[in-house]
């Protein structure tokens, strides 16, 4: 890619332009996949380095990625998931809130993000998942001093809000108190062991299959390496794992890349605070040899 322009060009790798390209996902067959958000498209890169625009419905924003089964690509695309098969046909989630930053999804297809829901004039930041049916749940809820509204949709697609017949998951230590920016949206990775991490707050989270959710990382906004409760992250977005246990963190505002080791370690693999061959990185992906695809 040219270094320092901004555009929209096809073609071979070097040569091809982007514009604040963000979100990275990458296919079993190597094809890498990236939301090119200020140009309103989703790019693909052949493993041969030729750049292709995608065809796509009329896009505004788009920023996190997933493909799940057969090929089908979900698309954030503000305040909506665009759902695209591999026969061409989309369709619109019937989804309520503001889905936030990265997608996830598993191998049934169970689609995951973070989410902001207004209810009762208030503004409340939950993870969801979405089944391929189209039914949605709120797995957990962050909020200072909120109380738990899981809900489903009904078939008109509106909310019918009950308490939850399972047991809330262990949140209490959790709080979301401010509206989330749009300049710093949240990473999403779903291991295959069915743990979810996420990024806010200059943190990592982990969310356990039975809802119990800790910090997996971080301590406060700034720099530093070392044990994962004493470092430092300065906004981070962007997470992917390895096979190995290994974490991966795009830290936006320090301009590098870090490693969660599984021992819960971490270290800066690429970039740093100063003078840095990265400038907010934003997007993150991993090859079965891996190697680290970076967007920023």
């Amino acid at each position: 890619v040219e270094i320092y322009r901004k555009g929209l060009k096809n073609g071979k790798a070097l040569k091809a332009l982007f514009h604040s390209p963000t979100s990275l996902t990458m296919d079993s067959e190597e094809n890498l996949y990236l939301s090119d958000t200020l140009n309103h498209k989703v790019r693909k890169i052949e493993p041969n380095g030729k750049v292709h625009s995608l065809k796509t419905p009329s896009l505004y924003h788009p920023t996190g990625l997933a493909l799940g089964l057969n090929g089908t690509l979900y698309i954030n695309n503000i305040q909506h998931i665009q759902r695209i098969l591999p026969d061409g046909s989309n369709e619109v989630l019937p989804l309520l809130g503001r889905p936030l930053g990265a997608l996830a999804i598993n191998g049934q297809g169970v689609l995951f993000f973070l989410n902001e829901l207004k209810l009762f004039d208030q503004f409340y930041h939950c993870l969801c998942q979405v089944t391929p049916q189209g039914e949605m749940k709120i797995l957990a809820e962050f909020k200072e001093h909120s109380h738990w509204i899981p809900y489903q949709l009904g078939d008109d697609h509106r909310p019918l809000t009950s308490w939850s017949p399972y047991r809330r998951p262990r949140i209490e230590q959790v709080q979301f108190s401010k509206r989330l920016s749009t300049a710093h949206l949240p990473g999403l990775t779903l291991t295959e062991d069915q743990m979810i991490y996420f990024s806010y707050d200059h943190k990592i989270w982990k969310v356990q299959p039975d809802g119990e959710v800790c910090v997996w990382a971080g301590s406060q906004k700034g720099y530093g390496d070392g044990a994962a409760l004493e470092a430092r992250f300065n906004a981070p977005s962007a997470l992917t794992h390895d096979s190995q246990g290994n974490l991966y963190v795009a830290d936006t505002n320090n301009h590098c890349i870090r490693q969660i080791t599984a021992s819960r370690q971490i270290k800066t693999l690429a970039g740093s605070t100063q003078h840095s061959c990265f400038n907010q990185p934003t997007g993150i992906a991993l090859d079965s040899q891996g190697m680290i695809y970076v967007a920023d």
